[in-house]
């Protein structure tokens, strides 16, 4: 801990308490700017005081050090660069995207059940059984499972007719190039080897979460699809199928950011597996009147 104290004849006194290790309070003691250049800690303690008393288990007797500093002053204009007003977009803007997109959507068949911050949730992933309204959730996540599972930045849940829920996981990136090849199937496993272990607590939608002890997961009836998310970039379209192809998707979004306009475009290209998506994208989108624009390809 350091204080700072104004007076006549001191300028700046640091007090210093603590443990340390005993080589750095013999430095402190013995060559001070050494001990400065060596420690980034000590670092602003020792040059920025005009006086330090250090206090210590390690360091007997108290430590006092009166310093001869090189006061340095600047008599030019002190000018700074100005910074661009354009915003620039990374990963993080396409994981509020879909967040924005998917989030609290239940009423039209659509349920987040995980989203990589920033505005998501993370440290578990939920299952919900809009039958009895009733989720499940899985917390402590492992980062992979086994030696070929991925685990997903955001999976979404669509209610089906056909009493299947399915789950969509999907792996966002900044760069399209930066999808890993055949990352699909790792995410689909992922979720498959989750769900047969059983979720680690459950409750009613809006009460009190409860330990699930049963030996089985109670809705079996779910598939899973993947997907890619990341900036819409100069290759346009084609870059939509290459990420397709070469990463085992069933759906691509690729997000392009018109600052300018204040609106925002998702560029989707799905698979005969997921073309059911694009309706359901049209009709959230729908949500953010003109702001938010669907362009199928």
């Amino acid at each position: 801990m350091a204080r700072m104290l104004f007076g006549n004849d001191i300028d700046l006194l640091s007090i210093v308490y603590g443990p340390g290790l005993p080589a750095n309070w013999n430095l402190l003691r013995n060559a001070p700017r050494q001990l400065a250049n060596r420690n980034g800690l000590w670092q602003p303690i020792i040059n920025l005081s005009d006086a330090i008393i250090a206090d210590s288990i390690k360091a007997p007797p108290p430590l006092g050090l009166l310093q001869t500093r090189d006061y340095r002053s600047f008599q030019g204009a002190i000018r700074f660069p100005s910074t661009s007003t354009a915003p620039v977009f990374s990963e993080m803007d396409i994981d509020s995207t879909l967040h924005l997109l998917f989030a609290r959507q239940e009423a039209s068949g659509v349920f987040e059940c995980l989203c990589n911050p920033p505005g998501g949730d993370w440290s578990g992933l939920s299952v919900l059984d809009n039958r009895i309204n009733q989720e499940f959730r899985w917390t402590s996540l492992p980062r992979v499972s086994g030696s070929e599972g991925k685990r997903p930045d955001h999976v979404i849940e669509f209610f089906s007719d056909k009493a299947e829920s399915i789950l969509l996981a999907i792996e966002s990136k900044d760069r399209g190039s930066q999808v890993e090849g055949n990352v699909g199937s790792r995410l689909k496993l992922y979720i498959q080897k989750l769900i047969q272990t059983g979720p680690t607590i459950s409750r009613q939608l809006k009460q009190d979460w409860k330990l699930w002890t049963a030996a089985s997961f109670p809705v079996p009836n779910f598939s899973v699809i993947s997907g890619g998310a990341f900036q819409w970039g100069q290759m346009g379209a084609e870059e939509l199928d290459q990420v397709l192809a070469r990463s085992q998707l069933d759906i691509v979004f690729a997000v392009e950011f018109n600052a300018g306009q204040g609106t925002s475009t998702i560029h989707v290209k799905a698979t005969p597996s997921a073309t059911f998506l694009l309706n359901k994208l049209d009709e959230l989108a729908q949500h953010f009147s003109a702001r938010l624009i669907i362009q199928k390809h």
